[in-house]
């Protein structure tokens, strides 16, 4: 039985990262599983180009001038993480002061509004 390492290179990809490897290998096991079998080069090959072509449609909207934020709230050893992705990133207008689009300038404010939250909130452990 060939390696996932043998697998990914007869199927010509080469992921970028870890979490690009998971999405790939992920979408492949679920096409594959649809004919009760494992992944095959072919998958993959598949998988990639699909998850490429979501991509591309994800960010459509970027290449017209339109801005996109992330916030992602990840479970932490105390409290909550809280992360945020910006495309295009945040201008520097000032000191303490950014600019960007209405759809970022939005997201600031949600994240700003969940940590006064937590800071206000004493209670980590549950949710309210």
């Amino acid at each position: 039985m060939a390696s996932p390492e043998e697998i990914e290179r007869a199927a010509g990809i080469e992921p970028i990262d870890e979490i690009e490897r998971k999405r790939i290998w992920a979408a492949a096991q679920t096409y594959a599983s649809d004919s009760g079998r494992a992944p095959a080069a072919e998958d993959l090959a598949l998988a990639e180009r699909m998850l490429g072509a979501a991509q591309a449609i994800q960010e459509e909207h970027l290449a017209g001038g339109q801005g996109r934020a992330v916030i992602t709230l990840t479970d932490a050893a105390e409290g909550v993480d809280v992360a945020m992705q910006f495309s295009p990133d945040l201008e520097e207008v000032g000191e303490d002061e950014v600019a960007g689009t209405p759809a970022q300038v939005l997201a600031l404010e949600l994240a700003q509004g969940l940590l006064e939250h937590e800071e206000h909130d004493g209670d980590h452990d549950h949710p309210h």
